[in-house]
């Protein structure tokens, strides 16, 4: 955990391979109302989601402007926890979302075959939300089920910013991208909570629509 002002909030107790290390972090939680930006892994974000679902109590920040989530993978469970934090976890006036994609190419997605029920997407909490960013986006299954939920539910969104995994290759030479016009074809045709929402799509060294914590860089 590290705080650069009072008002400025970076949680994340390890990387990817951390696993769940002892933390006060869930109690924490409801003393954050003041923040103004807030940036949480998966990692925290999967102890809080299960704590405040336990203690069925609402947590209102509702001084958040900026959230930012650094997710380390992208399965069911983590999609569940990014839409249990935004229902118990209100952010009224929450302005610019940034999520940063896992940069592995392999969709954890898995299938419900034992009809186990899906956490709901929250129904409001995105009403002042102008700007949203996702970065490494391949277009996996619960990628584009976070995607759905943001046009869906963010009626004043301005601009959605779909950012392509960085690929290393030799000599410094770009590999064209074959899947970015299948994806932004998939993208354009979802449905919009606002007709002026403008999805647009860039390459890994795009600067568009930087996060205050931008510093912090994770390749996992």
């Amino acid at each position: 955990m590290e705080v650069a002002s009072e008002r400025d909030l970076y949680l994340c107790p390890g990387g990817p391979e951390a696993g769940l290390p002892p933390t006060n972090l869930p109690s924490a939680v409801p003393h954050l109302a003041n923040i103004t930006t807030l940036t949480i892994c998966s990692i925290a974000l999967q102890y809080v989601s299960a704590s405040l679902a336990t203690i069925l109590k609402e947590t209102n920040l509702r001084r958040l402007k900026e959230l930012q989530l650094l997710m380390f993978g992208m399965a069911n469970s983590n999609l569940a926890d990014i839409f249990s934090f935004l229902k118990t976890c209100s952010c009224p006036q929450l302005e610019r979302l940034f999520v940063q994609l896992p940069t592995n190419t392999h969709d954890s997605f898995t299938r419900n075959y034992l009809d186990v029920a899906e956490e709901e997407q929250p129904e409001d909490g995105l009403e002042n939300l102008r700007l949203a960013k996702m970065t490494n986006f391949k277009g996996h299954h619960n990628e584009m089920r976070l995607l759905d939920f943001l046009l869906t539910k963010a009626s004043c969104l301005k601009k959605l910013f779909l950012v392509a995994p960085k690929e290393d290759h030799p000599q410094g030479l770009r590999k064209i991208q074959p899947d970015v016009l299948p994806l932004s074809r998939k993208a354009e045709i979802l449905e919009r909570a606002s007709a002026g929402t403008q999805i647009v799509f860039s390459g890994p060294d795009s600067s568009h629509a930087q996060p205050l914590h931008s510093e912090v860089f994770i390749r996992f």
